[in-house]
């Protein structure tokens, strides 16, 4: 099913930008890929350089270095259109700003860049001034950036105006994934049963019910009232049929079995049986001449 994405067509101006790019979200993941940058005019920047690096195994962090050229004082605007990657190529994708004030949407703290420059970096977006900048080890605050947006690839292109000449672009690679599950915020399943219910389930096991604990002491090492972390196995497991419930119809037949905990359903298991009369046991069969009378002696 698709999903319903917040913004349609997102093309927003500076009249209305304020009201636009206060997001909140928390049902996804970023993930920083690459990121290029480039000096479009060497008269307002000589250099501009940017990457993602690797910060620890698992998280890279953004860095830059800007060599200015001259002073641009907080007239800065900036443009973002997004791509997404489809069938193989990055395609359009209806998330676009055009004159976005820089000075206005870091006092605003759009996107959470205040915070973001003033920790990591000696960047003053309202007060440019000619000079070296850089940003060092920062990481985006993903919980400002729009709900709603569909898992995949990205292509975030976005460019720096000064009184409307294009002088700078850059150009990061993104993936929008889910968040991993936090299994200590999901509630267990028990709290929702009562009691006699829960003093049920935990007996199942004890009970031994379909005859589950025979089988699991004689051909596993699984200890189901006391699930660890670690490897657990079956080997050469036999059903007891004879705790199996009576009067099932003769077929074949398929049993689903889903394992779950804390309503997250964890594995599922398929089995597939038929169900036979048993063979006929004849030494058990009475003989015929229990029933009949002593034979009756004709005379002539």
């Amino acid at each position: 099913m698709l999903r319903i994405f917040l913004i349609t067509i997102l093309r927003v101006c500076t009249s209305d930008v304020q009201q636009i790019l206060n997001f909140r979200q928390n049902d996804y993941e970023v993930k920083w890929d690459i990121a290029e940058c480039f000096s479009l005019n060497k008269s307002y920047y000589k250099r501009f350089e940017c990457g993602e690096v690797l910060y620890n195994r698992t998280q890279r962090v953004f860095n830059a270095t800007v060599d200015q050229a001259i002073n641009m004082g907080g007239d800065v605007l900036f443009d973002i259109q997004v791509y997404k990657l489809m069938s193989n190529e990055y395609r359009f994708f209806p998330l676009t700003i055009t004159n976005a004030n820089v000075c206005a949407e870091y006092n605003r703290n759009s996107f959470g860049l205040k915070d973001m420059f003033t920790k990591s970096s000696n960047v003053k977006p309202c007060d440019m001034k000619k000079g070296v900048y850089y940003a060092r080890n920062q990481i985006p605050d993903e919980s400002r950036f729009p709900p709603h947006m569909p898992r995949g690839s990205y292509k975030i292109v976005g460019q720096m105006k000064l009184h409307s000449y294009k002088f700078a672009e850059a150009i990061m690679y993104i993936r929008v994934v889910d968040k991993p599950i936090d299994w200590t915020k999901i509630p267990k399943t028990n709290k929702y049963l009562k009691e006699d219910e829960e003093d049920k389930l935990r007996a199942e096991y004890n009970s031994n019910t379909f005859g589950i604990k025979d089988m699991l002491t004689e051909a596993s090492n699984f200890k189901p009232c006391d699930m660890k972390k670690g490897v657990y196995y079956i080997r050469d497991l036999s059903p007891d049929v004879s705790n199996f419930p009576p009067h099932i119809p003769r077929d074949s037949s398929k049993v689903t079995v889903k394992l779950v905990l804390r309503s997250y359903e964890l594995a599922e298991l398929h089995w597939y049986f038929s169900v036979l009369d048993k063979p006929i046991d004849w030494k058990k069969i009475p003989k015929t001449n229990r029933y009949l009378k002593e034979k009756v002696q004709f005379s002539v």
